[in-house]
């Protein structure tokens, strides 16, 4: 994950993101979470950005957070083929 204040991007895999093609990576599993997001009722880009706000409150970012964790399990069983796609690229 990136961020900076309250914008922030999650990024697949376990590479550090230091420039903007390291951000591009994994185009196919980022559109997968976003559809995945938009299932749990949260709406990021689809790059993977989200913007909170300071009119959150703790229950909202604990949705977001139940969100995120529902849309990878979701993807769980899929997470090679999204991946492996890349490599093919």
């Amino acid at each position: 994950m990136t961020r900076s204040g309250s914008i922030l991007n999650v990024h697949p895999g376990g590479d550090p993101v230091t420039t903007p093609a390291d951000a591009a990576r994994f185009p196919v599993f980022r559109a997968a979470l976003h559809l995945a997001l938009l299932a749990e009722r949260v709406y990021t880009s689809t790059r993977g950005m989200i913007n909170l706000s300071t009119a959150l409150v703790d229950d909202d970012l604990d949705a977001v957070a139940r969100a995120y964790s529902a849309a990878l399990q979701r993807l769980a069983p899929h997470l090679d083929r999204l991946l492996d796609e890349e490599s093919a690229r």
